[in-house]
């Protein structure tokens, strides 16, 4: 093995923004492109629906003239619950999805800075 102390090599690892602007996979751009899109309508709407579900709820559980609705009540709470869980694990199956990608990208295209020069790996 030969040492040179003036050569130094360094290793530089691509970050998201590197990703997102480089074209070599315009699907995996189009998908996060799609997931925006999702989250940006699901999450009002995911909001206010468990929102209607809870007030509605609350108002069959308290109303007089509804009787006894606890089917009812209990009913609208598990929907909104499960409307709720449905939404998290979405995103988290989202986020988890889009990190893999990223740290695919990251480690199929790292680069190599032998001196001045930058030689991709």
């Amino acid at each position: 093995m030969i040492f040179f102390p003036e050569t130094v090599i360094t290793l530089c690892i691509r970050c998201a923004i590197q990703w997102i602007t480089s074209r070599s996979e315009t699907s995996d751009l189009r998908n996060l492109i799609g997931d925006i899109c999702c989250f940006v309508l699901l999450t009002p709407l995911t909001a206010i629906s468990a929102w209607l579900c809870i007030s509605g709820a609350v108002h069959y559980s308290y109303s007089p003239l509804a009787g006894p609705a606890a089917w009812e009540t209990v009913g609208l709470l598990s929907l909104s619950i499960f409307l709720i869980v449905v939404y998290l694990i979405w995103c988290l199956v989202g986020l988890y999805a889009r990190s893999h990608v990223v740290i695919l990208y990251r480690s199929t295209s790292a680069c190599c800075i032998h001196g001045s020069k930058q030689l991709r790996i």
